[in-house]
Protein backbone atom coordinates (compact mmCIF):
# COMPACT_ATOMS: atom_id res chain seq x y z
CA UNK A 1 0.00 0.00 0.00
CA UNK A 2 2.67 2.12 -0.44
CA UNK A 3 2.04 5.99 -1.08
CA UNK A 4 -1.80 4.97 -1.49
CA UNK A 5 -4.09 7.75 0.00
CA UNK A 6 -7.65 6.93 0.20
CA UNK A 7 -8.98 10.83 -0.61
CA UNK A 8 -10.31 12.55 -3.68
CA UNK A 9 -12.92 9.36 -4.52
CA UNK A 10 -15.20 10.63 -6.57
CA UNK A 11 -18.15 8.28 -5.12
CA UNK A 12 -20.54 8.41 -8.06
CA UNK A 13 -17.76 6.27 -9.63
CA UNK A 14 -17.96 3.19 -7.22
CA UNK A 15 -19.70 -0.25 -8.70
CA UNK A 16 -20.21 -2.76 -6.22
CA UNK A 17 -20.33 -6.21 -7.31
CA UNK A 18 -20.92 -8.96 -4.55
CA UNK A 19 -18.21 -11.67 -4.11
CA UNK A 20 -18.75 -15.38 -4.78
CA UNK A 21 -18.31 -17.49 -2.30
CA UNK A 22 -15.18 -18.71 -3.01
CA UNK A 23 -13.70 -14.86 -3.44
CA UNK A 24 -15.83 -14.61 0.04
CA UNK A 25 -13.52 -17.28 1.71
CA UNK A 26 -10.10 -16.01 0.20
CA UNK A 27 -11.46 -12.27 1.53
CA UNK A 28 -12.32 -13.76 5.11
CA UNK A 29 -8.26 -15.51 5.05
CA UNK A 30 -6.90 -12.15 3.87
CA UNK A 31 -8.63 -10.12 6.25
CA UNK A 32 -7.44 -12.50 9.32
CA UNK A 33 -3.89 -12.23 8.40
CA UNK A 34 -4.25 -8.83 8.06
CA UNK A 35 -6.36 -7.72 10.71
CA UNK A 36 -5.65 -10.57 13.63
CA UNK A 37 -8.37 -8.77 16.16
CA UNK A 38 -10.75 -9.25 13.73
CA UNK A 39 -10.94 -12.81 14.60
CA UNK A 40 -13.41 -11.67 18.24
CA UNK A 41 -15.62 -9.81 16.12
CA UNK A 42 -16.00 -11.32 12.98
CA UNK A 43 -18.91 -13.76 13.54
CA UNK A 44 -21.26 -10.58 14.48
CA UNK A 45 -20.23 -8.52 11.27
CA UNK A 46 -19.84 -11.71 8.90
CA UNK A 47 -23.15 -13.67 9.54
CA UNK A 48 -24.17 -15.95 7.05
CA UNK A 49 -26.83 -13.65 5.34
CA UNK A 50 -24.53 -10.36 5.11
CA UNK A 51 -24.08 -9.91 1.65
CA UNK A 52 -20.26 -8.68 1.26
CA UNK A 53 -19.58 -6.73 -1.79
CA UNK A 54 -16.55 -4.56 -2.83
CA UNK A 55 -15.88 -1.49 -4.79
CA UNK A 56 -13.05 -0.02 -7.08
CA UNK A 57 -12.08 3.12 -7.15
CA UNK A 58 -9.00 4.28 -8.48
CA UNK A 59 -5.78 2.56 -6.64
CA UNK A 60 -7.57 0.23 -4.03
CA UNK A 61 -10.85 -1.52 -3.14
CA UNK A 62 -13.50 -0.51 -0.53
CA UNK A 63 -15.40 -3.84 0.81
CA UNK A 64 -19.04 -3.19 2.11
CA UNK A 65 -20.42 -5.66 4.72
CA UNK A 66 -24.10 -5.33 3.84
CA UNK A 67 -24.31 -1.78 3.38
CA UNK A 68 -21.65 -0.73 5.60
CA UNK A 69 -17.82 0.44 4.09
CA UNK A 70 -15.90 -1.93 6.46
CA UNK A 71 -12.55 -2.46 4.91
CA UNK A 72 -10.06 -0.72 2.24
CA UNK A 73 -7.14 -2.18 0.22
CA UNK A 74 -4.18 -0.50 -1.81
CA UNK A 75 -3.25 -2.31 -4.85
CA UNK A 76 -1.40 -4.46 -2.87
CA UNK A 77 -1.55 -3.58 0.37
CA UNK A 78 -3.02 -5.06 3.47
CA UNK A 79 -7.10 -5.04 4.07
CA UNK A 80 -7.54 -2.13 7.01
CA UNK A 81 -10.48 -1.65 8.89
CA UNK A 82 -12.63 1.68 7.67
CA UNK A 83 -12.37 4.12 9.87
CA UNK A 84 -15.72 3.77 11.46
CA UNK A 85 -15.36 0.23 12.18
CA UNK A 86 -12.05 1.33 14.11
CA UNK A 87 -14.52 3.93 15.82
CA UNK A 88 -16.65 1.01 16.83
CA UNK A 89 -14.46 -1.34 17.46
CA UNK A 90 -11.03 0.54 18.54
CA UNK A 91 -9.01 -3.09 19.97
CA UNK A 92 -8.64 -3.56 16.49
CA UNK A 93 -5.53 -1.83 16.08
CA UNK A 94 -1.96 -1.08 17.87
CA UNK A 95 -1.92 2.49 18.61
CA UNK A 96 -0.19 5.48 18.61
CA UNK A 97 -0.89 8.83 19.86
CA UNK A 98 0.51 12.45 18.52
CA UNK A 99 -0.14 15.34 20.56
CA UNK A 100 -2.41 18.59 20.37
CA UNK A 101 0.20 19.95 17.66
CA UNK A 102 -0.34 17.19 15.07
CA UNK A 103 -4.06 16.96 14.89
CA UNK A 104 -4.32 20.01 12.14
CA UNK A 105 -2.13 18.42 9.97
CA UNK A 106 -3.39 14.87 10.19
CA UNK A 107 -7.06 15.74 9.22
CA UNK A 108 -5.12 17.53 6.44
CA UNK A 109 -4.12 14.44 5.11
CA UNK A 110 -0.34 15.15 6.59
CA UNK A 111 1.62 11.99 8.00
CA UNK A 112 2.44 11.01 11.65
CA UNK A 113 5.84 12.75 12.23
CA UNK A 114 8.05 11.54 14.81
CA UNK A 115 8.15 14.72 16.86
CA UNK A 116 4.76 14.43 17.38
CA UNK A 117 4.99 10.74 18.50
CA UNK A 118 7.81 11.33 21.29
CA UNK A 119 7.20 14.64 22.88
CA UNK A 120 5.72 14.23 26.46
CA UNK A 121 1.78 14.14 25.34
CA UNK A 122 2.73 11.83 22.62
CA UNK A 123 2.64 8.03 22.44
CA UNK A 124 5.14 5.22 20.45
CA UNK A 125 2.71 2.38 19.23
CA UNK A 126 1.52 0.37 22.40
CA UNK A 127 1.84 -3.09 21.09
CA UNK A 128 4.76 -5.23 19.58
CA UNK A 129 5.94 -2.78 17.44
CA UNK A 130 6.96 -4.51 14.15
CA UNK A 131 8.13 -1.91 11.63
CA UNK A 132 5.43 -1.48 8.44
CA UNK A 133 2.38 -2.45 11.05
CA UNK A 134 -0.50 -0.77 10.43
CA UNK A 135 -1.55 1.43 13.31
CA UNK A 136 -4.48 3.33 14.52
CA UNK A 137 -3.19 6.99 15.37
CA UNK A 138 -4.72 8.86 18.47
CA UNK A 139 -4.20 12.03 19.37
CA UNK A 140 -4.18 13.68 22.28
CA UNK A 141 -7.49 14.63 24.08
CA UNK A 142 -9.57 12.57 21.47
CA UNK A 143 -11.59 9.31 22.46
CA UNK A 144 -11.23 7.77 18.51
CA UNK A 145 -8.55 7.69 16.04
CA UNK A 146 -8.39 10.37 13.53
CA UNK A 147 -5.93 8.27 11.17
CA UNK A 148 -4.98 4.60 9.79
CA UNK A 149 -1.86 4.56 9.04
CA UNK A 150 1.52 2.05 8.27
CA UNK A 151 4.95 2.13 11.14
CA UNK A 152 7.90 3.71 8.77
CA UNK A 153 10.10 1.88 11.52
CA UNK A 154 10.31 0.40 14.92
CA UNK A 155 9.13 2.39 18.39
CA UNK A 156 12.99 2.61 19.02
CA UNK A 157 14.16 3.64 15.76
CA UNK A 158 11.94 6.45 15.89
CA UNK A 159 13.46 7.48 19.38
CA UNK A 160 16.51 7.10 18.37
CA UNK A 161 16.08 8.96 15.18
CA UNK A 162 13.82 11.69 16.62
CA UNK A 163 12.74 13.22 13.73
CA UNK A 164 11.17 12.40 10.07
CA UNK A 165 7.54 10.45 8.73
CA UNK A 166 7.19 7.80 11.55
CA UNK A 167 3.58 6.54 9.95
CA UNK A 168 2.46 6.95 6.44
CA UNK A 169 -1.31 7.84 7.07
CA UNK A 170 -3.44 6.19 4.22
CA UNK A 171 -6.79 7.21 5.55
CA UNK A 172 -8.27 10.24 8.17
CA UNK A 173 -10.96 11.56 9.54
CA UNK A 174 -12.87 13.47 6.89
CA UNK A 175 -11.57 12.36 3.31
CA UNK A 176 -13.62 10.66 0.87
CA UNK A 177 -13.85 7.48 2.24
CA UNK A 178 -15.32 8.73 5.47
CA UNK A 179 -18.50 10.26 3.19
CA UNK A 180 -19.27 6.52 1.92
CA UNK A 181 -22.74 6.62 2.12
Amino acid sequence: MEGVKYQAIKLENITKQSLKSSQEKSFRKQLLESIPKIEQIIDQLWTKKTEIQTGKVENFRIYFLGEEPCFLQGKEGPIIPHLKLLHKYPFLLPTCQVDEGGIKHLISGADVMIPGMTSEKGKLPTEKDIPHNIVAVLCEGMENAIAIGQMQMSAEEMKAKGKGVGVKVYTYLGDDTWNIK
